[in-house]
């Protein structure tokens, strides 16, 4: 916000507030009190506030290349599911409200710069007001700060909030932090503007004070150190976010993160030059950080993590993602320190070893989201039964820990290698795309440990087997999404028995899992009421029959995939179509009954980084397109079709009546391709009389 030199302390009779020297703090006063207690104690009333307000309702100000005036933006009201902030959080992004964008602010201007006595003849030609600018006798004057501040919060728009910063300087005050709480900063020009305010030697609000959060992820690629250092004032600063600032150094990174002791979220994803120096910094300074992110900071060596170890003791949320420097002498300390972990993300940390993900199951009983994707080091032993673990004598503990690698320390003995907890009870998501060795054993103490799993990621884990099926399916009703692609050594059986226990699955992914055939998919659209995705991408085996068994029942799919599933006709997916109300996206990439072009027309177009091979072969309807392939083959296709009731059809006759559909002859084209007295283009679209042979020609 604008600001002009501070006025003397005896202008009482100014709107805006006045710099003052004194440092006393609030305590309950009366209205009279209020009026002489100086205004520096407001400022610590509005600022001095807990971490705990964080969820509020925050109001941003969105500076403008112009540094005269500041616009402002009000962010959304937050929904607050977990006391642990998180660096990945989606709940600070601002929405598109332009309330208050124009007209609000040369009046907020032209109030700051008015002279002495000016501004309240102008209030007086509407209501009755004091000099301070209070309404006299008005019961809002004899509210304590601390409720106005709550209101001010539900305020509904940025123009209602600046209607009320214009009301007193004791309003004011109550009022501007929430406006300078989440600055937003779109372009380099506005942090510019902001870094400009909040240094002027004339300002008459603590500004960098106010400021609680700095979402700089738009300028990660423009951000400077000069810029950067300038920040270094905002010492109350609560969440960092400057993913992507690569060009930032070490140094800028260690001054700035010496000052804002506060920190409670840091994240600097693809900071490259973010080094072992800079962690020393944060251990030694942060001491209340709760969330790191540090994904593709791979200078990031066993030095800074373990002075992150020593430094801090809450931390909660912990990202290493391809930080292929770190091994386990400095995890293994770093999971111990920390037994309060929600969140483990270590994907593609080539050096990670069993013994860490041991270390895991044994110190962090709390844990609900573990990542260890792409650790091809992984094996079978990497999670440990811990009931049984619990019931083992020293020796037999002992021997499971050198299975693993894990040597015992004469300081700390057996205990460190003894589980805190046999029950996983908030584990909800485990992600082990990739983990090549990993067996059918660690599938199922993974599932014995975590018992409540809702999210199971097991894609590209070739050695799994039905066994690992079996031991998935005990965790039931629990269960929502589980992906399985690229596991190519299961089959019907399994896949069955996972229809029939776990049948409140709402995604399902079994992609390239090339032993499946139309059995199991007829089990999963029997057993599974609430499954809104689904992927058979190059499950070559299923036909007509196994669409027809999937959508009988019901209808409760969004989004399926079908690509590369050949043997599948123009029929079945008109079928599927007719038969799923709710559906946004199809793909049928590969589907040579679809590589026409009357069909390929109401596909979407195809990514541009793709090749003229996967261009020609690219065939996915989303959105509105999938209504109008649908309409299409209902208004050219289904008034030629006839109904078939013979009980020997393909399908059970329960289904629509589009179901069981003789097509005696083939259908005509759009009119705007050909006359419907010529022959059809395209001999593909032809249907056959024959129930058994539906495919394309």
């Amino acid at each position: 916000m604008p600001v002009r030199p501070s006025r003397s302390s005896s202008d009482s009779s100014l709107p805006h507030p006045a710099n003052s020297s004194s440092t006393s703090s609030y305590r309950h006063t009366s209205n009279r009190e209020r009026e002489t207690l100086p205004i520096n104690a407001f400022n610590q009333l509005s600022l001095d506030r807990s971490p705990t307000q964080s969820k509020a309702p925050r109001l941003a100000p969105q500076v403008t290349h112009d540094p005269k005036y500041t616009r402002h933006k009000r962010t959304q009201v937050l929904r607050n599911t977990s006391g642990t902030p998180s660096v990945a959080s989606t709940d600070d992004e601002d929405d598109q409200d332009e309330r208050g964008k124009f007209g609000i602010d040369e009046e907020a201007k032209n109030w700051l710069e008015l002279g002495d006595g000016q501004g309240w003849r102008r209030i007086g030609r509407y209501r009755n007001v004091n000099k301070r600018g209070e309404i006299k006798n008005d019961l809002t004057n004899q509210l304590p700060p601390e409720i106005l501040i709550q209101i001010f919060r539900y305020l509904p728009g940025n123009k209602d909030l600046l209607s009320v910063l214009l009301v007193s300087r004791f309003w004011c005050l109550c009022a501007f932090s929430l406006l300078w709480y989440k600055p937003t900063l779109p372009t380099i020009t506005q942090l510019a503007s902001i870094v400009r305010v909040i240094h002027s030697p004339s300002r008459s609000l603590p500004y960098a004070n106010a400021i609680r959060r700095l979402p700089l992820i738009q300028l990660g690629p423009t951000l400077t150190d000069e810029l950067f250092t300038s920040l270094s004032v905002c010492s109350r600063l609560e969440r960092l976010n400057i993913s992507g600032a690569d060009k930032l150094t070490s140094r800028a990174l260690r001054n700035v993160i010496a000052c804002v002791p506060n920190l409670v979220s840091l994240d600097l994803t693809g900071v490259i030059n973010t080094d072992d120096a800079v962690l020393v910094v944060v251990g030694e300074t942060c001491k209340k950080l709760q969330a790191i992110n540090l994904s593709n900071c791979k200078l990031v060596g066993d030095e800074g993590v373990l002075a992150l170890a020593k430094g801090s003791r809450v931390l909660r949320r912990i990202k290493f993602d391809k930080c292929h420097r770190i091994t386990q002498k400095s995890l293994i300390p770093l999971i111990r320190a920390f037994p309060l972990v929600l969140e483990y993300d270590l994907q593609d940390i080539i050096s990670l070893s069993s013994s860490v993900l041991h270390n895991v199951f044994l110190h962090a009983p709390h844990l609900r989201e573990l990542r260890v994707n792409g650790c091809v080091s992984l094996d079978e032993n990497c999670i440990p039964n811990l009931l049984d673990l619990c019931e083992m004598q020293d020796d037999g503990i002992a021997k499971a820990s050198e299975a693993v690698g894990i040597k015992i320390d004469p300081a700390e003995g057996i205990t460190m290698l003894r589980p805190v907890t046999t029950t996983f009870e908030y584990l909800r998501m485990v992600d082990m795309t990739g983990c090549t060795e990993l067996g059918d054993k660690a599938v199922d103490n993974l599932v014995t440990n975590a018992p409540k799993l809702r999210q199971l990621t097991l894609s590209k884990c070739p050695a799994l087997t039905d066994k690992s099926l079996e031991s998935i399916g005990k965790l039931g009703k629990h269960l929502h999404n589980l992906h399985l692609g690229h596991v190519g050594l299961i089959t019907d059986n399994g896949v069955i028995n996972l229809a029939r226990s776990c049948t409140r699955l709402r995604y399902l992914d079994l992609a390239c899992c090339a032993l499946l055939t139309d059995a199991c998919v007829a089990e999963i659209g029997e057993n599974m009421p609430k499954l809104k995705r689904f992927g058979l991408v190059k499950v070559t085996n299923i036909t007509d029959d196994a669409i027809y068994s999937l959508v009988r029942r019901h209808t409760s799919l969004e989004r399926v995939h079908l690509s590369y599933c050949d043997q599948l006709s123009v029929k079945a997916v008109a079928y599927l179509l007719n038969k799923l109300p709710h559906i946004k996206h199809l793909s049928l990439t590969g589907v040579s009954s679809f590589k026409v072009p009357e069909l390929q027309e109401f596909c979407r177009p195809p990514p541009d980084f793709f090749n003229d091979h996967q261009r020609a072969a690219f065939c996915v309807f989303s959105g509105s397109r999938v209504i109008d392939l649908r309409d299409y083959l209902n208004n050219h296709y289904l008034p030629y079709m006839e109904v078939d009731t013979s009980e020997d059809s393909g399908h059970d006759g329960a289904a629509s009546s589009t179901s069981s559909l003789t097509i005696p002859r083939a259908a005509p084209t759009p009119e705007h391709s050909f006359t419907s007295n010529s022959a059809p283009q395209y001999s593909n679209l032809v249907y056959r009389p024959s129930l058994s042979n539906l495919n394309g020609a």
